[in-house]
């Protein structure tokens, strides 16, 4: 049998995309020809000389990867000790107030209900896309069969990644507008998302509250980690979007670029969606539901009320600069009734599970292909 450097070869990269590439891909040109269909690992050796674009482009993203959980492990890890010792310390007080708590709006309900669409969105890429990494396993069978089996999973994960692309291009297309028409607060000033040097101070006194060194720092309306979401939002789907577009059809994206391109976008996606998941599932999911203080969950996201001794508590300088403003009172809203709550705890609690069980899931399967 003739190796693949044989130019009597089938797969010789000549004419590979003639002999063996156009068998299952119809149209498919000379670029195509480049793709690799077994690389070696990407953090190999191997790849290292063989395929320099896919070892750094691989290297980059587990960087980004490693440093993102390298900062955020432990400091969740003392976040988590330091709550349930505050927690334990204070488990004897009880609020009688808490039936009439004062609700403020926290969040608009365009705010809630994009939130929710991301929500529906990120799971079910996540659910489709680890589908497709396992599927030739029987765990990977399983989550697809909900889809119709592999190629109903690959077809509902491009629906929805264009879905959450088109959401961000919209949102994209917002803020741009609210920039050009100078929206009050919108760039700069305690309503906005941009990162200030308050945020990175915010980061070192957070810290140092952590191991009782000094007070907790006084938020505004956002945290520095809220903020933080906010922006890995924006990498994250700038990273696995064009990787994913590229992706999206292999015989267009050879037509202009070469095909190993496409090997480089795979890994990118790949590590890039895991990265997100964890992220998602093990830190955001700790900061809105796992601490003592949000436990079980933290529905403000989903309902749009949040207790104002509660806010007077996270984010002081909010409540404060509204009453300075006058703006408190029309803030105030009423409990959703009793079945909108449950409805609301119910999703959110199944989104909390869902993803802890497809994380674990995502490491017992790694861990069996490492045996």
């Amino acid at each position: 049998m003739a190796g693949i450097n044989n130019p009597n070869a089938a797969a010789f990269v000549e004419h590979r995309s003639e002999k063996v590439c156009a068998k299952c891909h119809k149209n498919a040109g000379p670029g195509m020809g480049s793709y690799l269909i077994h690389e070696k690992p990407p953090w190999s050796s191997q790849t290292r000389e063989g395929f320099p674009a896919l070892y750094w482009s691989t290297m980059a993203i587990l960087a980004l990867a490693f440093g993102v959980f390298l900062f955020f492990m432990p400091y969740t890890s003392v976040w988590a000790w330091r709550e349930i010792r505050q927690h334990w310390q204070t488990r004897g007080e009880s609020n009688s107030a808490e039936s009439q708590a004062v609700l403020i709006e926290r969040f608009t309900p365009g705010e809630r209900w994009l939130h929710t669409v991301l929500i529906v969105c990120f799971m079910l890429l996540s659910l489709t896309g680890v589908a497709w990494m396992t599927i030739e396993s029987e765990f990977g069978k399983l989550l697809a069969l909900p889809f119709g089996g592999a190629e109903g999973a690959v077809w509902v994960h491009r629906l929805f990644g264009l879905l959450l692309l088109g959401i961000f291009s919209a949102h994209v297309i917002y803020l741009i507008r609210s920039a050009v028409i100078g929206k009050p607060g919108f760039l700069r000033g305690p309503d906005s998302l941009v990162w200030t040097w308050s945020d990175f101070k915010a980061i070192h006194q957070h810290m140092a509250w952590l191991f009782g060194r000094r007070e907790h720092p006084v938020f505004d309306r956002w945290s520095w980690w809220q903020k933080f979401d906010y922006w890995a939002v924006w990498w994250g789907l700038v990273i696995v979007g064009t990787t994913g577009l590229v992706m999206f059809d292999s015989v267009l994206t050879t037509s202009v670029l070469p095909g190993w391109m496409m090997n480089v976008a795979r890994w990118i996606h790949k590590v890039e969606a895991i990265l997100a998941m964890a992220h998602i599932f093990v830190v955001h999911f700790f900061i809105e539901s796992y601490r003592p203080s949000a436990f079980p969950l933290n529905a403000h996201i989903f309902h749009g009320a949040a207790e104002l001794e509660a806010l007077k508590q996270e984010h002081p300088a909010w409540i404060e600069r509204l009453q300075q403003e006058g703006n408190l009172q029309q803030r105030i809203i009423t409990q959703p009734p009793r079945a909108v709550q449950i409805a609301f705890f119910g999703f959110g609690l199944s989104m909390v599970a869902l993803g802890l069980l497809l994380l674990l899931s995502m490491l017992l399967f790694a861990l069996e292909l490492s045996l």
